[in-house]
């Protein structure tokens, strides 16, 4: 099955913690907080910029699906390509034919650090 990680998973137990002021998990707390937002805006500013990219080339150019675009000595070049997808509809597969969907399923876990609901 899927990968195991060395560290324990917390499913079991549930440890509430606050950060003592002035602690080093405050600070570190703090700093984190700050980064995500930052990162947020920045995600936000690059993917409104490459969709509208996007869009000015496609409109440009309709039925085109892959663009060379050339770089300047302070920009790199850039190819934009049309990629075709598949998805496996998990949730369907899991109901209709679950012990398929249990045969070829990995099961695994991360530690995730997200905000506390509820808290």
């Amino acid at each position: 099955m899927g990968s195991q990680s060395n560290a324990t998973a917390p499913d079991q137990h549930r440890l509430p913690v606050a950060a003592l002021p002035g602690s080093m998990l405050e600070d570190l707390l703090a700093q984190e907080a700050a980064a995500e937002a930052a990162q947020k805006e920045a995600a936000d500013r690059l993917k409104g910029l490459r969709d509208r990219i996007k869009a000015e080339l496609t409109l440009a150019h309709p039925g085109v699906e892959k663009f060379d675009i050339a770089g300047t000595p302070h920009r790199p070049a850039k190819t934009l390509t049309w990629v075709r997808t598949v998805q496996l509809d998990t949730k369907r597969l899991k109901a209709e034919q679950p012990l398929l969907y249990v045969e070829y399923a990995q099961f695994g876990g991360r530690w995730e650090l997200r905000p506390a609901r509820g808290l």
